[in-house]
């Protein structure tokens, strides 16, 4: 187990270390390959924006990358979320 700060809750927290090593360095390497749109608070507390941008760029699967003045939980954006799914087609 190692411990880690947690930027959303703002303390530290514990994990399993085979899990901590399997993906402390994977961030830069995942990609998305099936259709998805992201949408991401610029004041988000718990991951950066530029994190969904750069995933967004290296990803075939994004078709919509919406940035939006809101935190991680998105509370202030439900009427983008509500747009973004009404415009995706998921067939």
């Amino acid at each position: 187990v190692t411990s880690l700060f947690h930027r959303g809750l703002q303390k530290e927290i514990q994990v399993p270390y085979a899990l901590y090593e399997e993906t402390k360095d994977q961030s830069d390497v995942l990609s998305i390959d099936h259709e998805c749109i992201i949408i991401h608070g610029l004041q988000d507390e718990s991951i950066p924006f530029q994190n969904s941008v750069l995933l967004a760029e290296r990803s075939k699967g994004v078709q919509q990358l919406i940035l939006c003045h809101d935190d991680h939980r998105l509370h202030q954006s439900f009427h983008l979320i509500k747009q973004a799914l009404s415009s995706f087609d998921v067939n």
